[in-house]
């Protein structure tokens, strides 16, 4: 880890404990960083995966604004040199929320709000993809974040290797199938940590993921990741990786045709 950029694609699902923290380094050495984990957590496992010599994250992207979502990103931009973001449109009206946007603005970080009409090319032949929410939600108060986390899709060549379900539900997964886009993915980041409220038999279907990683703490309290959601991911015959067993995962991915090459577990 840190030796990068190597002309391949990194996916790493960072071990931050009970959150969601993914890392994507593009083949030219971009880094994009979803989601930031619970306060005071990210530095070290992010500082394992790129090192100590360059100290810039490219795109950062809060899916929502929970404590296990975005309670780093106040360290992140202490600690590293963030040049843009993205983030959900909704106002949940929580003191990190305004925290957050307040050290965005004194440090002239340029903000995006995300939905389906917000895409980036993060390096030649790699593309992010957002699929959700459908409209915008700037300054819009929601009773369910989670339905209305940002989920996107990075694209390779025109094949979708992972797609990132942030929090969303069941709800939210039917309105996605309903839609009528392709939702196959290679690699699944499991929905809300592996709550028995997500992953829904027919979304797995649809995405069909040969592997799939569940962000989720060590005995934590949620019982996360459920043995219902569990048997569901057997059902589609995906392969699991767990950060809470295995440590940081690191996918390899081939940035000619999007396969995933090796899987590096921390542990």
């Amino acid at each position: 880890m840190g030796q990068l950029p190597d002309g391949k694609l990194h996916i790493y699902f960072l071990d931050i404990g009970q959150g969601d923290a993914t890392l994507i380094v593009t083949p030219g050495g971009n880094r994009i960083l979803i989601d930031v984990g619970p306060p005071g957590v990210i530095p070290e496992p992010l500082r394992h995966a790129i090192g100590w010599i360059d100290d810039r994250i490219d795109l950062m992207v809060l899916t929502q604004y929970d404590q296990d979502h975005a309670g780093g990103a106040l360290a992140l931009m202490d600690q590293f040199d963030v040049r843009q973001a993205m983030v959900i449109g909704v106002q949940q009206g929580t003191a990190m929320q305004e925290a957050i946007g307040k050290k965005m603005r004194e440090r002239g970080v340029p903000v995006w709000i995300g939905y389906s009409a917000t895409d980036f090319w993060l390096d030649r032949g790699v593309e992010m993809d957002v699929i959700w929410p459908e409209v915008s939600l700037a300054g819009k108060y929601v009773p369910k974040v989670n339905e209305s986390s940002l989920v996107s899709r990075i694209v390779v060549g025109g094949r979708a290797v992972l797609l990132g379900t942030a929090d969303i539900g069941i709800p939210s997964e039917e309105k996605l199938l309903m839609s009528g886009i392709d939702l196959h993915a290679d690699i699944l980041k499991v929905g809300h940590h592996g709550s028995r409220f997500s992953s829904g038999d027919d979304f797995l279907r649809a995405v069909r993921p040969q592997f799939s990683s569940i962000s989720v703490g060590s005995k934590n309290r949620y019982g996360h990741p459920t043995a219902e959601t569990l048997e569901r991911l057997a059902r589609v015959g995906t392969k699991i990786f767990r950060t809470d067993q295995m440590g940081t995962v690191e996918m390899v991915v081939d940035p000619v045709n999007g396969r995933v090459e090796r899987i590096i577990r921390q542990r």
